[in-house]
């Protein structure tokens, strides 16, 4: 099993990754492309290009994620730390078990649990990414059992190893 130490530090990678994609692309349009009267938030069509821009480098970088783990067990943080998800079985996973089942469900619970707390709640801008971060914490907290592994992992009947050095990367 990996540790938790090397799932942490797999998951800081991806987060990173995610972050960094989202937000370079806006900044460059920002730079590039801003209006040159008023501030750009005022003008309803730029800050539908930076939107547009910022989900469909999230989508290219999700998709590039799917494929990888579809393909190699791995995302780019897990390769990064040399981990990947197998079935409890000791196979690799392919699309249905290692995306469908096991990313996508939290996804979707992080989106809607968002979207039904800020609508609930006086927190107002803050509601979404502290929505998101309670599912996610839902999910992560159970690695700390004797188990290591997440509620996606027991949902998709996964578990997260270390790659040995005789397996080729992907």
């Amino acid at each position: 099993m990996a540790s938790r130490t090397a799932r942490l530090a797999a998951a800081l990678v991806d987060g990173v990754l995610v972050f960094s994609i989202m937000f370079l692309g806006p900044a460059v349009a920002l730079m590039v492309a801003a209006p040159s009267e008023g501030p750009p938030y005022a003008d309803p069509q730029f800050v539908g290009v930076l939107t547009l821009t910022m989900w469909s480098s999230f989508l290219a970088l999700s998709v590039l994620q799917w494929v990888l783990i579809s393909k190699t067990s791995q995302s780019i943080g897990k390769r990064a730390v040399s981990i990947r998800i197998l079935r409890t079985s000791g196979d690799r996973v392919g699309f249905l078990d290692g995306v469908v089942l096991r990313s996508w469900p939290w996804t979707w619970a992080k989106l809607l649990a968002g979207a039904v707390f800020s609508q609930l709640s006086p927190l107002g801008p803050f509601a979404l990414p502290l929505a998101m971060l309670c599912v996610t914490l839902m999910d992560v907290l159970p690695v700390f059992g004797p188990h290591r592994r997440c509620v996606r992992d027991y949902l998709a009947g996964t578990i997260v190893t270390v790659r040995t050095s005789e397996e080729r990367p992907g």
